[in-house]
């Protein structure tokens, strides 16, 4: 009867990775890179757009408070003269 280690395989060698294999993973990888880096930078577009909306809505604000701040001065002092002119008469 043979012995047990007589009948075993020999040990394999790790399979060495072909150059076309290493190739593509670095396809792979700089394909990945680069939609992460256009997703970084349309992100930031974003971001810019919606900075520039908010900052036209805060300009936006301030000139419509001051439109009714104006409106309002103009308002009174309309009333004012005209009661002062109908009391006076």
């Amino acid at each position: 009867m043979p012995a047990a280690t007589a009948d075993a395989a020999p040990p394999r060698r790790p399979r060495e990775i072909g150059a076309t294999t290493r190739c593509q993973w670095i396809a792979v990888t700089m394909i990945i890179l680069m939609i992460t880096c256009g997703g970084i930078a349309l992100l930031n577009c974003v971001l810019l757009a919606f900075e520039a909306y908010l900052d036209y809505s805060v300009k936006m604000a301030a000139i419509a408070a001051t439109t009714i701040t104006i409106t309002t001065i103009t308002t009174t002092a309309t009333t004012i003269t005209i009661a002062a002119t109908t009391t006076a008469a």
